[in-house]
């Protein structure tokens, strides 16, 4: 009997010692939280062939440390681009992880993925991953008067060689000059 009232009192103090909320005051085993926070695109009115900037931010919102894990980025249900995080995460911080985006003519949905794989033990998995629309339009031209400007160039530079060849005489053609009639007497010598 002696001994169970010399434990009761230790276990009350170590308990008392421990945080209220954490899940090791609860009997859980801390755990890591790979969250995808955001996937932002830096543009406006893309058009097909443009490249920008994809930004994806991901944070480990668990208790403990994550490992370093992949993050992909698919284009239309295909893989695009992969990364591995750097290193391990700390409880509570971020990293961003950035990439280029070209894409063609159309809608496209641009879903990003941390820990593809479930590699990693996490307190939750449904924050893993996030989305978003991109819409490209139709690549037009940098100024819309490229197709004038050039032909203006190219007219102006036909009437300066046009001038060019009037002024040399090598290329000007050679008139035939007039021939006078030759009279019967002075062909024959005589007056």
């Amino acid at each position: 009997m002696r001994a169970r009232a010399v434990l009761v009192p230790l276990l009350i103090v170590a308990a008392a010692a421990l945080p209220a909320r954490t899940p090791a005051a609860a009997g859980q085993r801390a755990l890591a939280d790979a969250e995808l926070v955001h996937i932002s695109l830096h543009g406006k009115n893309l058009h097909a062939g443009q490249r920008v900037k994809v930004s994806i931010d991901v944070r480990n919102a668990g208790a403990a440390p994550l490992p370093p894990v992949p993050v992909v980025l698919t284009v239309g249900g295909r893989p695009y681009a992969e990364w591995t995080l750097p290193r391990e995460l700390a409880p509570g911080e971020q990293v961003t992880w950035g990439t280029t985006f070209a894409g063609a003519r159309g809608m496209h949905l641009l879903v990003a993925t941390v820990d593809p794989l479930d590699d990693a033990l996490e307190a939750n998995k449904g924050n893993n991953s996030a989305f978003i629309n991109v819409g490209v339009g139709e690549r037009k031209p940098p100024f819309p008067w490229v197709g004038v400007a050039f032909g203006a160039l190219f007219f102006l530079m036909g009437l300066g060689a046009g001038g060019l060849l009037r002024l040399s005489p090598k290329a000007r053609p050679r008139r035939p000059r007039a021939r006078r009639p030759v009279r019967p007497a002075e062909a024959k010598g005589g007056k």
